[in-house]
This record gives C-alpha cells, structure tokens and sequence, in this order.
C-alpha cells in the first residue's frame, strides 16, 4: 500500500493532468486536445463535468492515469506559478512520485539492509529534487531515475 502523499487525490489539485497531456483520436480518446491546453469538460471550478461517468463516455486515458499525488503536490507547493512551469514542473514531479512509489513497495518488501539504505537515501534525494529550480530538476531527473531504477533492480534480486 503506498502512502497517501503518493496516491492520486482529484479533489485536492487544480486538474493538472486535465491540461498537461494531449488526447489523441487516434489512441483511442474520444476527441483530439493538445498538450498543455484546458480540457473542454473541465467546468468552471476546475473539476471534471463528467469525472463520475468518465468510463462511460470513453475517457480511457482518463482512467487509466495516475499522478501518484503529483497533482495535489505542486497545487500545495506551487500555487502561485506560472502555467507553462507549473505543468511542466508536474510532469517532472509525476515522474519522481512513480519512482518513489516503487521505492515504498520494494522498501516495504524487506530489502537487505545495503538496498534499504540506498534506497532510502534516494528517496530522500528525489523528495528534495521536486523543489528544486525547474532547471535543476529537468536536468538531474533522468540520472536520478536511472539510478533508481538499477537500485531497485538490485534490490528485488537480493
């Protein structure tokens, strides 16, 4: 189970995902909307206008996204940025939370205490990185991930 800084919570973000992804036809979405741009069934609070029937209509991107609490995160922490840096900015922490959410299942899987340290110490690393300068962490994110990523490899082998 994963923490509930770490789990989607719709009700306390400002529909990031709603803006910073595209649908596409083609993918099977029901309509074509371009990256960084308002969803056109967000209503005038910011909340979905169809969030209860969203299987219904076909929303299967919708669906199957899950921000791992990035959304709620930059909302608290950056209320006040600029659009552009705001959702780039939550792409960049989404993929630090799904990372993150790795390193609570395996570290609640009992790793050897060498995997649990580092592990650890990557967590707190990644923590830190999502505050960081925009350039900060455009720059030291894919590192930082590939580490992780062989960390936990090791750490699921042992």
């Amino acid at each position: 189970m994963l923490p509930r800084d770490l789990q989607a919570n719709c009700s306390r973000c400002a529909a990031l995902c709603c803006h910073a992804y595209e649908f596409r036809l083609e993918l099977g979405d029901p309509f074509d909307k371009p990256a960084n741009a308002r969803c056109s069934l967000l209503n005038a609070a910011r909340q979905c206008a169809i969030y209860a029937t969203r299987e219904a209509n076909a929303l299967h991107a919708c669906i199957n996204y899950e921000c791992y609490g990035a959304g709620q995160w930059i909302t608290r922490e950056f209320p006040n940025g600029q659009p552009q840096d705001v959702l780039e900015r939550f792409r960049l922490v989404r993929s630090i939370h799904e990372v993150l959410a790795m390193i609570t299942l395996v570290l609640n899987s009992k790793p050897s205490s060498s995997s649990r340290a580092r592990l650890s110490e990557l967590r707190r690393e990644l923590e830190a990185l999502r505050g960081e300068p925009l350039e900060r962490v455009r720059t030291a994110l894919p590192t930082k991930r590939a580490v992780a990523m062989c960390t936990l490899r090791a750490a699921m082998m042992c």
